[in-house]
Order: structure tokens, then sequence, then C-alpha cells
């Protein structure tokens, strides 16, 4: 997993919170400045997103025209740096391929047969 860093002071007061609070659980974090990240990630985009936005903004999945200036690795844990917004693009992608997407309902179990997965 990794935490995108931008340059500017409330992001990084930001940063210094995650790495607190992993810290705090025992989760093993490492800083890479963006050279690190080209090195150990070729195949990954330096390019910034930031900021978060919804599926149906126009601006979705384009570049803010910078790069980062590096991120937090943490090999053990996976991060979402919104969860709100992941999980209402995680809900349109089911339903733009025909899946049924519940808020606040429970997951009982996850049937899986030939043709893909039912969620019950």
């Amino acid at each position: 997993g990794a935490v995108e860093t931008l340059a500017s002071p409330a992001c990084q007061t930001y940063i210094s919170r995650v790495r607190k609070a992993m810290d705090a659980c025992q989760i093993p974090v490492v800083y890479w400045d963006v050279d690190e990240v080209r090195r150990r990630l070729p195949y990954v985009s330096t390019r910034s997103y930031f900021p978060p936005r919804k599926v149906d903004d126009e601006a979705f999945g384009e570049d803010n025209g910078s790069d980062i200036v590096g991120m937090l690795f943490c090999a053990q844990a996976g991060y979402v740096n919104d969860p709100q917004l992941a999980t209402r693009n995680i809900a349109d992608a089911a339903m733009r391929r025909g899946g049924e997407f519940r808020w606040r309902a429970h997951v009982k179990r996850i049937n899986r047969d030939g043709s893909g997965r039912k969620v019950t």
C-alpha cells in the first residue's frame, strides 16, 4: 500500500499523523522520495491525482499536472486515503457491471460458481 504525499504543509501534517497512527499500531512504514518510488516501482505512475474526485467528475482519472514528492510505503497494509469516495467508486463500478450495491448491508457469505461470484 502507499500514501501519496504533496509538498503542502497541510498535507505534510496529515502524513505525519498517518505515520504516527501506523507506528502506534506497530505497522512498519517507510518514507520514499519520488526517486526511490521510481527506482523501486518503475511500473507505477508518479503523477499526482490529488484531490480525490467522484467518478462523475469530468476530471476523474486525470492527473493534476504535477508529480508526487514521495510516499509512505507499507508492505503489510493497504491504505485508502478517502474511504467514502473509494466506497462510492466501488459501488458505481459494481452497478456498471450489472451488480447490485446495498449501503449499510452486512455480507453474510460469498458464493462462488462457474459464472462468477455473488455476495449474499
